[in-house]
């Protein structure tokens, strides 16, 4: 009975291990999935089967998926199941691979294939120890996850975990968890990131696969200026920031790569160093405006692509303090833009005696208003505030009286009321 056994075995095992069951086999993947399936050194021992590698990929009439990569996989099975002919494996694992997800018209949704590795082969589930995600057009999403595709149910499931997102020009985000629900229709996308060493989340989420599907709905909380706009506006705009109901674009037709846009807000702000605050702090003799910081809190309009980033609709101000809106973008490290700084109404005669007629003449919401020009690159940025001093803007301001202290320095209530203590004070 053991030479029968073991005779019956190694039969078997040989006949796994052949050309005509190789092919067999592919025959079977391709005929169950609809994808051209290409599998690389095929092993088959007692109680485990593995490949170098096994490819699926689908035409362009076909599935919401693309390609589907899987290297160094394996699978354990039954002995009893593989001396009668049966394929009754175990979850199926790789040590790596990539999957591709596909962009469909709404007209090709019906054609989609159902493949069941469930039914067909007993397999339900496959796990992934270092999995790469792509988009419909090839660009790296997600690297290095660890994945699990659960086939055995419908719309069939990929999870994942670990890894991180492929967008470095976004900064370095880890991913928490995930999923890409694949449906007969469309891919419902749910992505959770994470700043490790800073904190800070992102949620992404939406739908993908139709050539009509929306941006997907992204939204941040506490993350740094330096992960959400890059190095060189990063120590320009500095703030820990919060935001919903912002969008991540996928790369389809522009030319500058996915994107997202999000309107986000800070409770609290800095502003790097630029020429133009220095000017104020010489001719206020008030130190307070050289490195400007909001504590009212704030908010701007935030869009990043790999060409660049762009803040807009800046909107900042502080109690007895200046104000600030405008926008600035950053570009190849080349940072331009125009700030419009507001200085209280109650220092106007001090910016009238210092600054060429018509510089801060402009009053609303209590302010006087100025639009500065920036352009340069960090480090060595430069404005245009210091050449509308009078005097040609040549050698440092003088250093002049402290404002008078009295009921004009405090914040106006209104712009009405403000100049009307201007007045009554030159009056005086």
């Amino acid at each position: 009975m053991i030479f029968i056994v073991t005779l019956s075995g190694s039969f078997s095992i040989g006949y796994h291990n052949s050309r005509g069951f190789r092919t067999g086999l592919i025959a079977n993947l391709e005929k169950g999935s609809g994808a051209t399936v290409s599998l690389d050194q095929l092993r088959v021992s007692p109680t485990l089967a593995s490949a170098r590698a096994v490819e699926y990929r689908w035409d362009e009439r076909a599935g919401f998926l693309s390609r589907v990569i899987l290297k160094n996989v394996s699978s354990s099975y039954f002995v009893g199941g593989l001396l009668g002919g049966g394929w009754n494996g175990s979850a199926l694992s790789a040590k790596a691979g990539s999957i591709y997800l596909k962009q469909m018209s709404v007209d090709e949704k019906d054609d989609a294939h159902k493949f069941d590795y469930k039914a067909s082969y007993g397999l339900d589930r496959i796990k992934c120890s270092a999995l790469d995600i792509y988009s419909s057009d090839g660009e790296l999403l997600i690297k290095d996850c660890f994945a699990h595709f659960k086939w055995g149910i419908e719309p069939k499931l990929l999870q994942f975990s670990g890894g991180s997102l492929a967008y470095e020009d976004f900064g370095k985000l880890a991913v928490n968890q995930g999923y890409v629900k694949i449906g007969s229709d469309s891919n419902e996308f749910s992505l959770h990131l994470i700043n490790e060493k800073g904190g800070g989340r992102v949620e992404v989420r939406g739908i993908t696969g139709l050539s009509t599907s929306s941006p997907l709905a992204l939204k941040v909380e506490g993350l740094s200026s330096e992960i959400l706009f890059g190095d060189s506006l990063g120590d320009l705009v500095i703030g820990n920031w919060s935001g919903e109901n912002g969008q991540f674009s996928i790369k389809q037709d522009f030319e500058n790569g996915s994107k997202f846009e999000v309107q986000i807000t800070t409770n609290n702000l800095d502003i790097g160093r630029l020429d133009c605050f220095a000017v104020l702090a010489e001719v206020l003799h008030n130190n307070d405006y050289r490195r400007p910081r909001f504590r009212k809190g704030g908010e701007l309009h935030l869009t990043r692509d790999r060409a660049g980033v762009t803040l807009r609709d800046l909107s900042f101000n502080e109690t007895r303090g200046l104000a600030l809106s405008g926008s600035l973008s950053e570009k190849g490290g080349d940072v331009f833009g125009e700030l419009r700084i507001g200085m209280p109404l109650h220092e106007k005669r001090i910016l009238m005696k210092h600054f060429k007629e018509g510089v801060f003449s402009t009053s609303t919401d209590g302010y006087l208003w100025e639009t500065v020009h920036i352009s340069g690159k960090v480090g060595a940025l430069k404005d245009d505030l210091r050449d509308k001093l009078r005097g040609q803007g040549e050698g440092p301001v003088e250093q002049i009286e402290t404002p008078v202290e009295s009921k004009i320095n405090k914040a106006p209530l209104s712009q009405k009321g403000a100049e009307a203590n201007l007045n009554e004070h030159i009056a005086k």
